[in-house]
């Protein structure tokens, strides 16, 4: 990895930190809870929740990601 994608990450782990990423990711995590498949009345409903669930989950994800690449990168 270059220093660059290094220097990336290690701001992205920075960001991590505010308040208001805390912020953001309780918000993400609020919307997934709120997806239910009972209110559901279409398969394209369906469609639609799942594409959404599956976007805010990769965002959920996202700083762990970050943190094993990054920890990855140090271990090399």
């Amino acid at each position: 990895m270059t220093s660059n994608e290094i220097k990336y990450y290690e701001n992205l782990v920075d960001m991590f930190l505010t308040e208001g990423w805390k912020q953001y990711i309780e918000e993400v995590q609020s919307r997934v809870d709120m997806i239910s498949i009972d209110s559901i009345g279409s398969l394209e409903g369906l469609y639609k929740a799942k594409g959404e669930k599956d976007v805010l989950t990769s965002i959920l994800g996202f700083e762990n990601m970050v943190k094993q690449a990054l920890d990855l990168a140090n271990e090399a």
